[in-house]
C-alpha cells in the first residue's frame, strides 16, 4: 500500500513541471522550479530539485521551504498568515527592545512635522504677547534717551521725546528739564513714573550758520558807495554774529551786481550768502512820506515813495510802500487776511505792501510828481 502511494506521488512530481502560485494570496511562493523522477529518495520523502531562480525573502512572507546542499528541505506544519484586506490600512505594531512600536508612514512623519512647527510657531507668539505686555510695553519698564538739542530749540517737556516706549500717555510721567540751559553744553533731565525715575542727558550744540535778513530796497543809484549796512538790515544767530561784505561792491554800471557776504558765529560756523542788488542811473531823486490816521480810526497810515529820476528830470523808476499800523488786536487779525503776500508784524500789528513804480498819479517828470505829493500832504526832500 506504502509502495502505490509513493509511485503516486512521483508521477504527480514528474507531471508538474513547475509549482503554481495563487495570486490572491500575497504570502504564497513565487518561485518556479523543475523537478525529474530521479530525484526521489526515500529518506524522509525529500525532493533534490535545480534552481532556477536566486529566491528573495519578501517583507511579511512566510518560509514554507528552504534549499541546503543542493536540496528542497519542506518545512512541516507551517501555517500561513491569514490574507491581507488591502482596501484596510493595518495599524503596523513590532516590537523595538521588548516594547511595542507603531509604525509610522513616510506621510505620517511629514504631516506630524508641519503639525509640530504650527504648533511651536503658536507657543512662540503666545510666548511673545506675554512678553510684550509684561515686559516690552510696561509703562515703568522704560528707559530715557541722550537727546541733542540745536542751540535756540525749545526743550520739550514731552515724556514721549524722551523715553522709549511707544503706547504711553504723557500724563502718566512727570519730565524735570529744569537744569537745562540755552548754552552749549551737556545737562541732566529726568523721567518719573510713579516711585521710577530714570536720569538723561541732553546736549546743547550749535551746528547752524547764521542767517541774514535783507533790506527792503536794494535799488541804489549809479556810482553810489555801499557799505554791508545798505545791503543787510539783521544778523541772527543763538550766538553772536558777525558779517561782512566778501568784495567792494562796483556801482559805476548801471544793471544788476551780484554781492556776496561771508556770516559767521562764535563757534565757526560760517556761510556765504550771494544776493542780486540793482544799480540804476540816477542824478536825481525824490523821497517823499506822508503819515495820517484813516477816517475810521482803526489804524494809522504811513505812505513813502523813493523815486529815481535821470539827468532829463524822466523818472526811471521808483518804489512805493504802504504801512498800516492798527490800534486794536481784534481789527488787525480781521483786516490782516484780506491782504495776501503782505508783510504781516503781529508784534507791531502792522501790515507793509510794497511795489515799484514807474510813474505817479500818470505823471513821469520830477517837478510834475514833486507837485503833487506835495500837494496830497507828502513830505519830499
Amino acid at each position: 500500500m506504502k509502495k502505490k502511494e509513493k509511485e503516486k506521488k512521483v508521477k504527480k512530481v514528474k507531471n508538474k513541471k513547475s509549482s503554481s502560485v495563487d495570486i490572491n494570496n500575497p504570502q504564497s511562493a513565487t518561485q518556479v522550479v523543475k523537478s525529474t523522477t530521479d530525484n526521489v529518495y526515500n529518506n524522509n520523502e525529500k525532493i533534490l530539485i535545480n534552481e532556477t531562480k536566486k529566491i528573495v525573502a519578501q517583507k511579511n512572507t512566510v518560509i514554507l521551504a528552504s534549499i541546503q546542499d543542493g536540496q528542497l528541505n519542506i518545512r512541516e506544519g507551517v501555517v500561513l498568515p491569514p490574507p491581507v484586506d488591502l482596501t484596510k490600512k493595518e495599524n503596523l505594531v513590532v516590537k523595538k527592545g521588548g516594547k511595542k512600536v507603531r509604525v509610522v508612514t513616510f506621510r505620517e512623519r511629514v504631516t506630524n512635522f508641519f503639525l509640530t512647527i504650527l504648533l511651536l510657531c503658536g507657543l512662540g507668539g503666545i510666548g511673545y504677547g506675554i512678553y510684550y505686555f509684561l515686559y516690552l510695553n510696561n509703562p515703568a519698564n522704560f528707559y530715557v534717551k541722550n537727546v541733542t538739542l540745536e542751540l535756540g530749540e525749545v526743550v520739550p517737556e514731552k515724556a514721549s521725546y524722551y523715553i522709549n516706549l511707544t503706547d504711553i500717555s504723557d500724563m502718566d510721567y512727570t519730565v524735570d528739564v529744569s537744569k537745562v540751559e540755552q548754552k552749549i553744553g551737556s545737562y541732566q533731565y529726568s523721567v518719573s513714573y510713579g516711585r521710577v525715575t530714570k536720569y538723561g542727558t541732553i546736549n546743547m550744540v550749535d551746528t547752524k550758520y547764521p542767517t541774514l535778513v535783507l533790506n527792503e530796497v536794494l535799488e541804489f543809484p549809479k556810482d553810489s558807495i555801499l557799505t554791508k549796512e545798505s545791503i543787510v538790515k539783521e544778523c541772527n544767530d543763538p550766538s553772536n554774529c558777525t558779517y561782512e561784505l566778501v568784495d567792494v561792491i562796483d556801482t559805476s554800471t548801471p544793471g544788476d551786481v551780484e554781492v556776496k557776504i561771508s556770516v559767521t558765529d562764535d563757534l565757526g560756523n560760517s556761510n556765504i550768502y550771494t544776493e542780486n542788488i540793482k544799480i540804476v542811473d540816477v542824478t536825481y531823486s525824490l523821497t517823499c512820506t506822508k503819515s495820517v490816521v484813516d477816517g475810521s480810526l482803526k489804524f494809522l497810515n504811513k505812505e513813502d515813495y523813493i523815486l529815481n529820476f535821470n539827468s532829463d528830470k524822466l523818472i526811471t523808476g521808483g518804489n512805493y510802500t504802504n504801512t498800516k499800523t492798527y490800534y486794536s488786536p481784534q481789527v488787525f487779525n480781521e483786516e490782516k487776511n484780506n491782504y495776501p503776500g503782505a508783510q504781516v508784524n503781529d508784534e507791531t500789528m502792522s501790515i507793509t505792501t510794497n511795489s515799484s513804480v514807474d510813474s505817479v498819479n500818470n505823471e513821469t517828470s520830477y517837478d510834475a510828481i514833486n507837485s503833487y505829493l506835495t500837494g496830497n500832504g507828502f513830505t519830499c526832500s
